[in-house]
């Protein structure tokens, strides 16, 4: 296959990366829809013109504007019962904490930020043992 200039490259590249973001990233529509394979699309999403057109999409300001306007209208989530409707805290809760590791706000689960939480009286026992080990430096020092 002869070498494309890297104008023309670049400029399939982010077609196709429009067409795969239009069918949310589903491969076989994409491919449907390019009229070639499903593992053709594979091997071109691994590219290094395409895998560059796609970081610039996603940190693109359109995409960030998108997931903004779709975050406002997840916070309007309801929960449906025979009285009425309440908020649903619980899925509010789930997609902006989805949201976040998106963003790579929080990183997820299973790896260490170096961040230890406590809650109640673990706060008042590690406060103790804290003050308890500047003790016993400070004995040790003296």
């Amino acid at each position: 296959m002869p070498k494309l200039r890297p104008e023309t490259e670049e400029a399939r590249a982010k077609e196709l990366v429009r067409v795969v973001m239009k069918n949310r990233l589903n491969q076989t529509k994409t491919a449907e829809e390019l009229g070639c394979s499903p593992q053709n699309i594979q091997k071109k999403l691994i590219r290094l013109p395409v895998k560059d057109a796609l970081k610039e999409y996603i940190e693109s300001p359109k995409l960030k504007s998108e997931l903004i306007k779709v975050a406002r209208e997840a916070l309007k989530a309801k929960h449906y019962t025979k009285k009425g409707s309440k908020p649903d805290h619980d899925a509010r809760h789930k997609y902006w904490h989805d949201l976040v590791n998106a963003g790579g706000v929080l990183k997820p689960e299973g790896v260490s930020v170096g961040v230890q939480v406590f809650c109640g009286s673990e706060i008042v026992d590690n406060l103790k043992q804290v003050e308890n080990s500047r003790i016993k430096s400070r004995v040790k020092n003296d």
